[in-house]
């Protein structure tokens, strides 16, 4: 084997032994990888229809936004630029 370092040294690593599961069960692995992969469309067939909530709610930190705004006002009543931290 070509290479710097000797395959013995590396013989009770993790990675060497996980390496070597993976080269022996290499149909296993395949198919782990499959399955893997029609579990992470379903993800995407879910879309961003949960993300539509975030900054919508009464939770606290859109309150604090608010009040900040608010507090903070010029003369004519305009609060300025604000952000939200997600």
């Amino acid at each position: 084997m070509e290479g710097a370092t000797d395959p013995e040294v590396l013989k009770d690593r993790a990675f060497y032994k996980l390496g070597l599961y993976i080269h022996d069960k290499k149909a296993t692995m395949v198919a782990l990888g499959l399955v893997s992969c029609l579990l992470m469309t379903g993800l995407i067939g879910m879309g961003a229809d949960w993300a539509e909530g975030f900054g919508e709610d009464d939770v606290e930190s859109v309150n604090a936004g608010r009040l900040i705004s608010q507090r903070f006002a010029s003369d004519d009543g305009d609060g300025g630029p604000s952000f939200r931290y997600l």
